[in-house]
């Protein structure tokens, strides 16, 4: 089918007045046939509340149309930068579906965006770029000056109307850059470069070893530290520009910086997570190193020289009996031993601060996690909908930031019967979150996910080769262990993905219902004791508490 479709922007007559309220976005999508006949145009109707669309002019404005892959049916999408909505359309429908409020991810504010990409990297984390207090020492170059200014003087100056046009993810980075939006005309002026860094296990391991009477000294370059107030300050040699792949040379001025300074001279052991490949840093002071990966041990170490060195690093770190190499899963432990050959024990987060348990309340919907995947969020949820009105089953489920636009209550959490996962990733803080709280988990079966994400590649974050849309069908190091074991970052081979999925936390953890479909799982909502999960989940969380308390007691008695 060389159909097309085709959507309607901006009237740019409307861009050279005085007043921004009358700029005209349009609100059309047309539909054209493959010798270019017009054959359909599909008029969106245009919300008139002030808080249902931007403020800034009248319409829609329909700046992309991005086809979906390999759809049978010819299917496209298509959003509204004004409003912030996303619609689906096929070319026998007479009319436009809407999917969905974009803005959803955002606290509903609307706010002049585009690219539907962007969109479904947007959804997974989202900052507020002209508000956030943790962009508030980033500084940002003005477009089309040599002057530098920060994001809050510069939204300021622009009446916030920092239009995002296209997201990047820089490889070898774990961060975001929105890169500038292109409209400069007339009243049309948005424009801006930013980016985003989040993710911190400290705070986990901090409130497990309360009890030891352990000093923390805690200096983040995360983007998320404004949160717990540990951000960075006057420290030397590192920044976030390089700190995720120090040089050999930033190495040695780091240890030279460092080798007679007091508060350094106070330290004993150096733990290292996020990335585990910070530690290579710290090998020169000739402490006690705690290797503990929350996610690919090789973060920060992407390229085949660096992954070799980082590897020898690591093997001199687990020959000394004083130090750990652990994962902070079972995923992560294999993952290290198949590249290294090393035993890494398994140290997971503990997550005990919620202080919180399973409450559930009449009228409370189940919750549905964010789904990673380009077409298949919606699939899932289109299929979920139909399968509980053909199964006739009265059930509130409801995706999560639907319910929670922006922040939630760990409080507010518990009182929702249950939580539906397709996970995006092996092992998440917020699974070991939920799962202390008590709250009954559903998760796909293991032949399931190793089926969706065969097709959907909806394990994404599972390797480097998903996040950074490059997938591969090996590792550019070979493994070390027996080699009938698959290589791991194997996109391609079910058998691979199966056998490695299996290491998730979520497979590995007693009490977590699987469902083998949509149908199943409906059922199961329905059918489900949970407060009989529940309360064998609390009983387990006990057993788990007192077994990693004891863990920990053994590895710092080794240390002493």
């Amino acid at each position: 089918d060389k159909s097309v479709f085709a959507g309607d922007y901006i009237d740019p007559i409307s861009l050279t007045g005085t007043d921004p309220a009358n700029i005209i976005f349009r609100n059309t999508l047309r539909y054209f046939d493959s010798d270019g006949t017009l054959k359909r145009t599909y008029e969106i109707p245009f919300p008139t509340e002030p808080d249902a669309f931007s403020g800034i002019g009248q319409g829609d404005g329909f700046m992309e149309v991005k086809a979906i892959p390999n759809d049978p049916f010819g299917r496209s999408y298509a959003a509204g930068t004004n409003i912030n909505n996303l619609y689906l359309l096929e070319p026998n429908m007479s009319e436009v579906l809407f999917i969905m409020d974009v803005s959803q991810v955002n606290n509903y504010q609307k706010r002049i965006s585009a690219c539907i990409m962007s969109f479904f990297l947007v959804i997974l984390h989202v900052f507020d770029f002209c508000s956030d207090r943790a962009l508030d020492h980033i500084q940002i170059q003005v477009p089309d000056s040599d002057q530098v200014s920060t994001f809050p003087e510069f939204c300021a100056k622009n009446n916030n109307r920092i239009g995002a046009h296209i997201i990047h993810h820089p490889k070898g980075e774990n961060r975001f850059i929105v890169v500038n939006y292109f409209l400069h005309f007339g009243l049309a002026q948005f424009s801006g470069t930013r980016t985003v860094h989040a993710f911190n296990p400290i705070y986990d391991i901090k409130h497990q070893l309360a009890s030891f009477d352990i000093k923390f000294i805690d200096k983040s370059l995360s983007g998320s530290c404004y949160e717990t107030k540990t951000c960075a300050k006057k420290l030397k040699v590192l920044h976030v520009g390089n700190a995720l792949w120090p040089t050999y040379l930033i190495r040695q001025e780091f240890y030279k910086a460092y080798k007679n300074d007091s508060e350094m001279n106070q330290v004993n052991i150096f733990m290292c997570f996020h990335p585990a490949a910070m530690c290579e840093m710290f090998m020169p002071f000739n402490r006690t190193l705690i290797v503990i990966a929350s996610t690919r041990y090789e973060l920060g170490r992407y390229g085949k020289e660096d992954w070799i060195n980082w590897n020898k690093n690591l093997q001199i770190i687990a020959t000394n009996p004083r130090n750990v190499v652990a994962g902070n899963n079972l995923y992560d432990a294999e993952y290290i031993r198949y590249f290294t050959g090393i035993k890494a024990i398994v140290l997971p987060s503990l997550c005990a601060y919620t202080n919180v348990s399973y409450a559930p309340k009449i009228k409370k919907p189940f919750l549905i996690t964010p789904i990673h995947g380009k077409e298949f969020p919606i699939e899932f949820t289109l299929n979920l909908t139909n399968a509980l009105q053909r199964l006739k089953v009265s059930i509130n489920v409801s995706h999560l930031r639907e319910v929670y636009k922006d922040r939630y209550d760990y409080s507010q959490l518990v009182q929702h019967p249950g939580i539906i996962y397709v996970p995006y990733q092996v092992s998440l803080m917020s699974l070991f979150e939920q799962y202390r709280m008590n709250i009954p988990l559903f998760f796909p079966s293991l032949e399931l996910l190793t089926e969706w994400h065969y097709k959907y590649h909806v394990v994404r974050e599972r390797t480097w080769g998903g996040i950074f849309e490059s997938l591969k069908n090996s590792s550019i190091l070979p493994g070390v262990l027996n080699s009938n074991i698959p290589d791991p970052n194997n996109e391609f081979d079910r058998d691979a993905i199966r056998y490695w999925l299996k290491f998730s936390d979520f497979y590995q953890w007693p009490y977590i219902t699987y469902f083998n479909s949509i149908d199943d799982l409906v059922i199961k909502l329905d059918n489900t004791n949970l407060m009989e999960i529940s309360q064998n989940m609390k009983a387990h969380n006990t057993i788990v508490k007192r077994k990693l308390h004891e863990q920990w007691r053994q590895i710092l008695e080794k240390i002493n």
